[in-house]
């Protein structure tokens, strides 16, 4: 079947890109690293529901009524590793800070399912009725659910997943790569992680990278002196996540050296320095 024959082209696949490409498949394996402890991951999974255990007992349910109250066995079946595979990588496999963006596209299964369960529930529980209030019992047990399940306090919250002021602890790359852009000189470079770089595209400004969880070693006093030797000035743009990627003594120096940004654009988990 379509399934079987998906997992098969992965596996081939894989086979192939680890004889032809095998840097690109080392390069992909050193982002993995086995019995990772990023349990963090279970909370944040959860954090659109106000009551935990039930959103897991739905989940389970919707996984159960699709298989077998509705004989879609195959569908729940992909659903339910669609969900759990990518989260229980993230929490064991992944060299990675947790995030919520990492595992958003996981939690779309568990809101299917989750939703099914929903359905589900309500079905039983209507079938379960002798009486002619069966109408009502579905309807009510939906309402009831959607009026319990979803935590609407975090929802309606000024920061939230998905939506944010500049008072939220995330850091805001857009309006702060925005800030630089408009008061950047013509001979400036940018010290900061490359991956962000859609965030000053088109500027043509020379970029020093740093850290990653491919990186061999922190970025050291040497390779900031090395810059700082052939650039008078420039900017330096980290987030407390990259706080593991950068030696000690470099954080020291550009507190003690560099001009600290304090400005609307720059809030959250973020830190902008300018020397010059």
């Amino acid at each position: 079947d379509k399934y079987s024959a998906s997992f098969l082209i992965f596996i081939l696949g894989y086979a192939g890109a680890s004889f032809f490409l095998p840097q690109q498949v080392a390069l992909y394996k050193g982002t993995l690293k086995f019995f990772n402890d990023n349990y963090g991951y279970f909370s944040r999974i959860l954090v659109d529901y106000s009551h935990s255990l039930i959103a897991v007992i739905f989940f389970f349910l919707g996984a159960y009524y699709l298989a077998a109250k509705t004989g879609r066995k195959k569908e729940s079946l992909w659903l339910s590793l669609s969900a759990l595979v990518p989260f229980f990588m993230a929490v064991f496999l992944w060299r990675r800070n947790t995030g919520q963006q990492y595992i958003f596209f996981a939690q779309s299964f568990l809101i299917i399912l989750i939703s099914s369960g929903i359905y589900g529930a309500a079905k039983l529980l209507q079938e379960s009725i002798i009486d002619n209030s069966k109408k009502n019992i579905f309807y009510s047990a939906i309402i009831l659910s959607l009026a319990i399940l979803p935590n609407y306090a975090y929802f309606f919250s000024k920061n939230n997943t998905y939506a944010q002021t500049s008072q939220a602890e995330n850091p805001r790359y857009k309006s702060v790569f925005a800030y630089f852009k408009k008061h950047r000189t013509a001979d400036d470079v940018l010290i900061t992680r490359n991956f962000r770089n859609y965030y000053w595209s088109g500027e043509n400004v020379p970029v020093y990278s740093f850290g990653g969880e491919l990186a061999a070693k922190k970025f050291q006093m040497q390779d900031l002196e090395s810059i700082l030797g052939r650039h008078p000035s420039g900017w330096f743009i980290f987030s407390d996540n990259d706080d593991s990627y950068i030696s000690n003594d470099v954080i020291e120096h550009i507190q003690k050296n560099f001009e600290q940004i304090n400005h609307i654009s720059v809030r959250g988990k973020i830190k902008m320095y300018r020397w010059k």
